[in-house]
């Protein structure tokens, strides 16, 4: 399904969605605080509503928001995925948060949940053994679903460069599970800041030993530092967030996937 088709059933949707409650697309409008032309534009199709927009539509006709932007079962994978990543670009950095960080951030999840579910069916049906939650193992890779907030999915041509990683890396992480640095990057949480006392009163380590960590961890770019504060790389940081959900990974099982929807 092509962008423009999605626009369409989209447009259908909201169409649908407002007559049954019986509103103009004046109203609407007022409601939403847009102009008239700009619902009218969605409901033909010829644009989509700005990313923002998307909770109060999706509260103004009494659905969630993954029930108004989802696909039927039949549409490309890709379509979804681009509205997913869509939706992420708009969201706030965390130097400019707001409640939209929150409000969509849930939705976002369920959304991928849609399309890793979608693309774990088998001829259009459900994988029982995904719906039952347990990991699936093919020749397509490796998919695990946890509700909790875990998804894995691999796709086998990667174990192919697995057999190509250079030592360099292995010894970070290596490093990474030494006990010293292993309990301190677990302090550390996706944009957020912590200094070194923050640290030495989490860990009971002295300051010198979390200075000399924070500072390795820093010359590898796992962390940044910024006035005395140090967080998670954007790049090379996120190997820390899979090395902890790995260990997650290993302590916890079965996954459990409490729901497939799939479109009538």
């Amino acid at each position: 399904m092509e962008l423009n088709n999605y626009r369409m059933e989209l447009g259908a949707k909201l169409v649908n969605l407002r007559k049954e409650l019986g509103l103009t697309q004046e109203v609407v409008a007022e409601k939403l605080g847009v102009t008239t032309q700009a619902v009218s534009k969605w409901e033909k199709g010829e644009s989509s509503p700005d990313i923002p927009l998307l909770k109060g539509i999706a509260e103004l006709y009494g659905i969630s928001l993954d029930t108004l932007l989802n696909v039927p079962f039949y549409a490309k994978i890709d379509v979804i995925e681009d509205r997913i990543e869509e939706m992420m670009n708009c969201m706030p950095s965390f130097n400019n948060r707001s409640t939209m960080m929150n409000d969509i951030g849930e939705e976002i999840w369920r959304l991928w949940k849609t399309v890793f579910m979608q693309e774990a069916a088998v001829n259009g049906q459900p994988d029982e053994r995904q719906k039952k939650g347990r990991r699936v193992l093919s020749n397509f890779g490796v998919r695990m679903w946890d509700d909790n907030g875990l998804a894995a999915y691999i796709r086998s041509h990667m174990y192919d460069k697995f057999e190509n990683l250079q030592p360099e890396y292995v010894e970070v992480i290596k490093t990474l599970l030494h006990e010293e640095y292993f309990k301190i990057i677990t302090l550390f949480r996706p944009e957020q800041k912590l200094t070194r006392d923050d640290v030495c009163q989490s860990t009971g380590y002295d300051h010198e030993k979390v200075t000399s960590i924070l500072f390795d961890l820093v010359s590898r770019e796992l962390l940044v530092t910024q006035d005395n504060r140090f967080y998670l790389s954007a790049h090379k940081g996120i190997a820390i967030s899979l090395l902890l959900s790995a260990v997650y990974a290993l302590q916890f099982g079965p996954y459990s996937t409490s729901e497939y929807v799939m479109d009538e």
